[in-house]
């Protein structure tokens, strides 16, 4: 197949026209703007298969990750190309398995700081000035945060680290848990989806992470092997709030299965670096 989906340093105006073009290509996706970024872009959620028991997925939490929000896009494009022409997936007759189970994709949420990570403040919209701030200073950090200086990955759940407590570039959690345009879109959508599981993809060391505490459904961790045979990555348990804030808040709020996995790789070896994580992408949408 060709694929709309192709290598690149994705920012909002790419990740509008991928979607475009797929709902052009495949009219039976659920396309939905679930919320506007504090700048005013809008964060797309894309559904496909049954809707009402549906999986859920993120991406592209922090300003310096696109390639896990282009995999995303890729995923829901090979689903769709399979349902479309009857094609199995990962060995997956997908027609069938989607008729039980949906999936839904949230390619890129801080689509804020993804802009301003590539192209600088000028990005920023309203908050161009304050961003500015700190890209005038030569020891400037990489952009991780949202336009308004919070770590998005950090916003789900209250964070009691020390030596955070202002906006800024990464690690300020915010004035209060969900303060964030963007945590809200994400927070609301779970809400009112009830989506039964949680799989956040971000673009660190190659692993599938969880936790393992009291409040973690018990089939956790046998659903973290299953995702690490099928993508052979191994699994990481324990306290880990750097890349966990995601499905912490998921676990916490629904008391059902939440994992993240590193992507590791760039976005110039997206199709080798997807190839690797198609069976896992898949499973989870079955399990």
């Amino acid at each position: 197949m060709k694929y709309t989906v192709t290598p690149c340093d994705l920012d909002y105006n790419t990740n509008k026209r991928i979607i475009e073009d797929l709902i052009k290509e495949y009219p039976f996706l659920n396309v939905r703007i679930i919320g506007r970024t504090a700048v005013g872009r809008s964060i797309f959620a894309l559904s496909v298969g049954n809707t009402k028991n549906c999986g859920v997925y993120v991406g592209s939490v922090r300003g310096n990750d696109g390639l896990s929000g282009l995999i995303l896009l890729l995923f829901i494009e090979r689903l769709s190309y399979a349902v479309k022409n009857n094609r199995s997936l990962a060995s997956v007759n997908i027609r069938k398995a989607l008729s039980l189970s949906g999936v839904t994709v949230i390619p890129s949420l801080n689509l804020d700081g993804r802009e301003i990570f590539l192209y600088g403040a000028g990005k920023a919209g309203r908050m161009s000035s304050f961003v500015s701030s700190f890209y005038n200073n030569k020891e400037a950090a990489e952009w991780i945060s949202n336009a308004a200086g919070v770590d998005i990955n950090l916003n789900f759940l209250p964070d009691k680290r020390e030596g955070c407590t202002s906006p800024g570039p990464s690690l300020f959690c915010g004035d209060y848990p969900e303060s964030e345009a963007e945590t809200k879109s994400f927070t609301r959508l779970c809400r009112l989806g009830q989506f039964r599981q949680c799989l956040e993809l971000y673009g660190g060391e190659r692993e599938i992470f969880y936790r393992s505490t009291e409040g973690e459904p018990v089939s956790s961790s046998m659903m973290a092997k299953i995702l690490s045979c099928s993508a052979s990555l191994p699994v990481s348990c324990g306290i880990n709030t750097d890349h966990s804030g995601v499905s912490d808040w998921f676990i916490k709020e629904f008391r059902r299965p939440a994992f993240s996995m590193g992507t590791g790789g760039n976005y110039e070896k997206l199709y080798e670096t997807y190839s690797s994580l198609e069976e896992a992408l898949t499973v989870f949408a079955l399990l």
